[in-house]
Parts: structure tokens; C-alpha cells; sequence
């Protein structure tokens, strides 16, 4: 049943009398949880329909990737998920895509044998392709990282979705030259100031970045010589720091992209795309939360540059550093996941009613 599936992988981190709020909302929410009839499948299809109704005539970046929601040792548990965002404003109508996956080790050594439906890395063409089914969006481009830098999927993307991918490879062309060497030839064809905000062990600086933008043939990948895969053309975007200040790394962004870029304009049109969208908190929280998120941030602030919230006041990013803290990140070890932002998130409820129980005991005793 959905329950036991929900408990087997939340584990502690399950608290249905939390979720139905009194005796008879946790009766209510366990009988549904419990009907043969509800599945994780069902509920998740039913909030992408949503989602795809969301995004009607509008321009969309369906953003993946991928997040662990319980490491074990070499592998674990992860989510793999797609958002849909709005490009104009930054909004996000909803998810589009998830899937559940489980990495264990062994599997590297043999991921030339096995056909790509049957890799892991196949969840990054599958989604796309549910991003291809967004009929009424003006406009569909898939987002993606390094880790979609996939052969496969730039082969066989969907006809009505853009591609916006950072690349990781440096392949093959077809002329035999290795990718980024040869962009690293090309000629400079514009240059753009780059506001690098504070983030964690990092100060806020403006970085100069070069900008060099074509189109690239990409080979087939050795094993998929023999098959009938052809070559495959996408443009470049190349934004790199030349010449960063004395111990600093500089910032360099590879793109691979499906759009025909004419100009420089186009080129940063493009990186805008793959770039964040800085939104408010009120998008996920109410604007009179902002003066306690901020009093927790004071608190939860640390002495080194690690532990200090990074993001402009009134930011959604603001508000999710705090509900990481509250939910047990540190500010190392990478980023938090979903569980501790889940976590932190509801601890910052039961903060907010005690602050709103104090406030109701200080107006009747005043």
C-alpha cells in the first residue's frame, strides 16, 4: 500500500498526525493513503497534468536534475525530478516529471554492455520527452546540468524541445579535433560583465567573461560506432573568464544548445536561460514571515564565511538557507536536499504558530 511505501522510504521522516493536523483530519489522510485505489504514480501524474495546464501559452524551462534523498554508502536513494519554470519572470507552475531511482555500485563497469533504455542515465531523455508533451506552452526548453551531457539524448530529443545543456564531455567532431580545444581557437566575438552575487566562501565580485558562440558536429560516442547514430550538430556557448583575479578560479560555462544563435545578443539570451532566476519568498511563503526568517538567519548564522546566509533579504533563496539550517545542513558538505529543506521547512511552521501563540498571550495580558 502507499503508506507502507511512504513509511519503508521516509522513514522517520513520516508524520501522518502531522499532516492531518487533528484526530479526525489523521484518520481522513491514513484512509486515503491506505485506498488500493491511491498510488504514488496516480498522485504524481495527477499534480503533471496540473502543471502541463499551468504552463498554457507560455515560454517554459523545464528544468532536471537529480537530488539523493538517502545515501548508503556507494549508492542510495535518489529523486529525479523536473520543474517547469516560467523564462519571462522566473516563476514555476509546477513539477513535470519525477522519477524514483537506486544507485548501487557495480554497475560502471558494465555501462558499455547494456542498451541506453536500461542505463539510469535513460531518466534524462525520459522526461524530456514528458516536457514534450507541455502541447499548449509557446515554447519548450529543456534545462539541464553536466550530467545530461548525453550523446543519446541530443540524438533523440523530442522535435518540439529546445535543448539547453552544460557540457562535461569533451568529445569527438567530426572533423577529429576534440571539442574544447577548439572552441578554445575560435575568436573572441564579444565580451559581457557578469555580477558574481556572495555565496558561500565566496565575496561578491563582477567578472569580464569572454564570449565565443558556432556550431559544432559532434561524432558518435565508440559505442555507438557500429550503430546507424549519426553525427549530431548543436551550437556552443562558450562564456569564459579570462583572466580572473590572483587566486580566484574562473568562471567558465560551456553550453551545448539546440537554438541557432546569430548574434551575441542571442548567445546571452541562451546562458540567461541555463542561469537561476532570483524569485521572492512569497512564492512560497506569506510576507509577514519575512521578519522571523530574518531573526533566524541572525541566529542561525555562524562566525566563518560558510555559515553565513549568502542571499538578498526577501529572496525564495533566502528563505530556503534558513530552512536548510533549520533542518540540520551545516553549510558544508555540499548542498541540502530535499528532506532537510522538507524538515526545516516544517520546523519553520511550528516556529512561526508558537511566535503567533506568544504574540496572542501578549496582546491579552496588554
Amino acid at each position: 500500500m502507499l503508506l507502507d511505501r511512504l513509511v519503508a522510504t521516509g522513514g522517520d521522516g513520516v508524520r501522518v498526525r502531522r499532516l492531518g493536523g487533528t484526530r479526525a483530519g489523521e484518520i481522513r489522510f491514513t484512509r486515503f493513503l491506505r485506498n488500493p485505489a491511491v498510488t504514488l504514480e496516480a498522485m504524481c501524474d495527477a499534480a503533471f497534468v496540473r502543471t502541463r495546464e499551468a504552463c498554457e501559452g507560455r515560454d517554459i524551462l523545464a528544468v532536471q536534475d537529480t537530488t539523493v534523498t538517502r545515501s548508503s554508502g556507494g549508492g542510495g536513494d535518489y529523486l529525479h525530478a523536473m520543474i517547469a519554470v516560467d523564462a519571462r519572470d522566473g516563476a514555476v507552475p509546477g513539477a513535470l516529471d519525477a522519477t524514483f531511482c537506486e544507485r548501487d555500485t557495480g554497475q560502471r563497469a558494465t555501462r558499455h554492455a547494456r542498451a541506453f533504455e536500461d542505463k539510469e542515465s535513460h531518466r534524462w531523455l525520459a522526461a524530456t520527452e514528458r516536457a514534450g508533451e507541455i502541447a499548449g506552452a509557446g515554447r519548450i526548453t529543456m534545462v539541464a546540468d553536466r550530467e545530461a551531457d548525453i550523446f543519446d539524448l541530443f540524438a533523440r530529443r523530442p522535435q518540439n524541445v529546445e535543448l539547453i545543456v552544460r557540457a562535461n564531455h569533451n568529445r569527438t567532431l567530426e572533423g577529429g579535433d576534440k571539442i574544447a580545444e577548439w572552441i578554445a581557437a575560435m575568436p573572441r566575438l564579444g565580451t559581457t560583465l557578469l555580477t558574481l552575487p556572495k555565496s558561500p566562501g565566496r565575496a561578491a565580485r563582477d567578472a569580464r567573461l569572454s564570449i565565443r558562440f558556432g556550431q559544432a558536429t559532434m561524432k558518435p560516442p565508440k559505442r555507438l560506432e557500429k550503430t546507424t547514430s549519426a553525427p549530431v550538430t548543436l551550437t556552443y556557448i562558450d562564456l569564459r573568464e579570462e583572466t580572473p583575479p590572483d587566486g580566484v578560479k574562473p568562471v567558465h560555462w560551456r553550453l551545448l544548445t539546440s537554438y541557432d544563435i546569430i548574434n551575441v545578443t542571442d548567445a546571452l539570451d541562451v546562458a540567461e536561460r541555463y542561469g537561476r532566476c532570483l524569485r521572492p519568498l512569497t512564492d512560497a511563503f506569506d510576507a509577514a514571515d519575512q521578519p522571523l526568517l530574518e531573526a533566524l538567519s541572525a541566529d542561525l548564522e555562524g562566525k566563518t564565511d560558510r555559515q553565513k546566509n549568502p542571499h538578498p533579504k526577501g529572496s525564495l533563496a533566502f528563505a530556503s538557507w534558513v530552512c536548510a539550517r533549520l533542518g540540520g545542513w551545516t553549510g558544508y558538505y555540499g548542498k541540502p536536499g530535499p528532506i532537510v529543506i522538507l524538515s526545516g521547512w516544517t520546523e519553520f511552521q511550528s516556529i512561526k504558530h508558537g511566535a503567533y501563540i506568544a504574540e496572542s498571550i501578549h496582546h491579552r495580558a496588554s
